[in-house]
């Protein structure tokens, strides 16, 4: 019977599969110039994606978390 540590999978996603998501969604629901400039846009949401040092999104998420329930 196989356990979790026989698992080797790993639920939380790659730095590169971010990468290719953010570049999907340029791709899926950027403007003509987004697209054209794809690499830069994706750069860009990644980093906004990725950024933890803002305390107000913090607070946004936390009250958007509260609201839901």
């Amino acid at each position: 019977m196989a356990t979790k540590k026989d698992c080797n999978c790993n639920l939380e996603p790659t730095v590169v599969e971010i990468k290719m998501e953010c570049a999907r969604m340029v791709f899926e629901t950027g403007t003509d110039y987004q697209k054209k400039e794809w690499d830069s846009t994706a750069d860009k949401l990644y980093a906004w994606i990725t950024r933890i040092d803002s305390k107000s999104s913090s607070k946004t998420a936390g009250k958007k978390a509260d609201q839901k329930s």
